[in-house]
């Protein structure tokens, strides 16, 4: 993850040069078994309870206990990349840390968010989803750990995001006791398909799931494969 893709486009203007553009490829090459007008995101065809139930066996638990669990117990720091160092920022690189070290007002850790709800998720179902939570000035506020299940993906028949939306801003929000959110107000479900890279099911949003952009989640996953978005399970 870098600077620019964490604080936004117009801050950390060194790396400007590093950023990708959308090349002006001509993509002909398809994603197999596309549907001609998919859902809100392509369908996963899997079982995902039926893998976590398996998941669940003593074995694979111990297994996957013992890999989180090495992870989690790793030593970490921001630091600047190879060859980066004269562009670094000490105050930008302290930001991070402190949002890395607290990243959500449920004051989780680093190793609840991003090691062990995820990672289980990737070596579960391979599929670990992380939620990076903007607010109305699209400024990165805090990062959560989501059921990486409940998520599709969204890419355009070549399985590219090149034109999906960064982020999409509710246009209708509502405070009162409880936070409303109104991800559809004002757009129609045609365009959300266009401009959504992601999508969220679930019991709360009913039969509409709420978009996401790409700069909205973060996907791990470790297991991939050329006819299938969401790869294999190691399950």
């Amino acid at each position: 993850m870098d600077l620019k893709s964490l604080f936004g486009r117009k801050s950390v203007t060194k790396l400007t040069m590093l950023s990708e553009s959308t090349r002006d490829g001509l993509n002909k090459s398809y994603i197999p078994k596309f549907l001609y007008k998919p859902p809100f995101g392509f369908p996963r065809y899997a079982d995902i309870s039926y893998v976590r139930y398996l998941a669940k066996t003593p074995y694979v638990e111990m297994c996957i206990t013992t890999i989180v669990d090495e992870i989690a117990s790793i030593d970490w720091d921001i630091v600047p990349n190879d060859g980066m160092e004269e562009y670094a920022n000490e105050s930008e690189m302290q930001q991070i840390k402190r949002l890395f070290t607290n990243p959500n007002t449920n004051y989780e850790s680093f190793d609840d968010v991003f090691i062990r709800m995820p990672v289980r998720d990737m070596l579960e179902i391979n599929s670990g989803v992380l939620n990076k939570v903007f607010n109305l000035k699209e400024e990165l506020c805090e990062i959560v750990a989501r059921d990486g299940a409940t998520f599709t993906k969204n890419p355009d028949i070549h399985g590219m995001f090149t034109y999906r939306e960064d982020i999409l801003i509710p246009n209708q929000i509502v405070r009162d006791n409880s936070l409303v959110i109104n991800p559809y107000y004002q757009i129609s479900a045609d365009d959300v398909r266009r401009e959504a890279a992601y999508f969220q099911y679930g019991w709360v949003s009913g039969p509409v799931p709420t978009p996401f952009g790409r700069r909205e989640i973060i996907w791990l996953e470790k297991t991939k494969r050329s006819d299938d978005l969401y790869g294999q399970s190691p399950i």
